[in-house]
This record gives C-alpha cells, structure tokens and sequence, in this order.
C-alpha cells in the first residue's frame, strides 16, 4: 500500500497535473518489482486549508491516483478520503495537526488497510 503526493500537492499552487507521470512511474516501478503482488495506492486524506488551492489539489490529485492505478496491471485505488469527512469538512479528531492522523485517525486507516489486505499471503522473496 503505497501513500503519496502529500506534500507535494501542498507546494502546487497551479494544480497537480505535473505529478502525473512520477505517480505513474512509481506505480509501475512497485508493479514491475512485485509483479506477483496486488499494488494499492491510497488517496490522500482531506487536509487544513493552509493554503487556498490546497482542498482543491486533494480532490484532483486523488482523481490523477485513481487513473494512475486503472492503467497500471495489478494496481488498484484504495480511497479512504471519505472516511476523514462529515458533512463535508474533516473530521476534527481524526488528525493531530493540519495534515497528519491522529491515533484515532490512525485507526481509520489501519482498518482500511486490513480489509483489502485480508487473506492474502504476505511472503515475497526479493532478489
């Protein structure tokens, strides 16, 4: 399960298109080392609005996540920006600052992590 873009949307006041393709390769990368092994890639959660452009750089790099991960084979989108959000603003409790979970955040994610890793076989020979 791979967890990325976070800070690099942060610094992105004109968008994130520019990620698209180091999102890309990377995801290609995992799937070309592990090519027995289902890659996930999570969204990102929802984050402070320190920064005008930052809400709208979550919603549209966790778009640019999601294509990524249909055109790349054994790669799949795990989203669990919904799971941070009530009626449409973050849950407060979930993050110990602006950006990262708290424990009960932490909780969250470790739940999502667990059921779509559930069941599978987790010993891979490297090299």
């Amino acid at each position: 399960i791979l967890s990325v873009g976070t800070n690099d949307i942060r610094r992105k006041s004109n968008g994130v298109s520019s990620l698209y393709l180091p999102v890309r390769a990377l995801l290609k990368k995992a799937g070309d080392l592990f090519p027995n092994c289902q890659v996930y890639v999570q969204s990102v959660i929802p984050m402070g609005y320190e920064f005008s452009w930052t809400a709208s750089n979550v919603m549209s790099f966790n778009s640019l996540l999601r294509r990524c991960a249909k055109e790349i084979p054994n790669c799949s989108y795990l989203d669990v920006f919904e799971d941070f959000i009530h009626r449409g603003y973050p849950i407060k409790s979930l993050f110990f600052d602006h950006l990262h979970p708290s424990a009960r955040g932490t909780a969250v994610l470790a739940r999502s992590f667990i059921a779509v890793t559930r069941g599978r076989n987790f010993s891979v020979k490297i090299g």
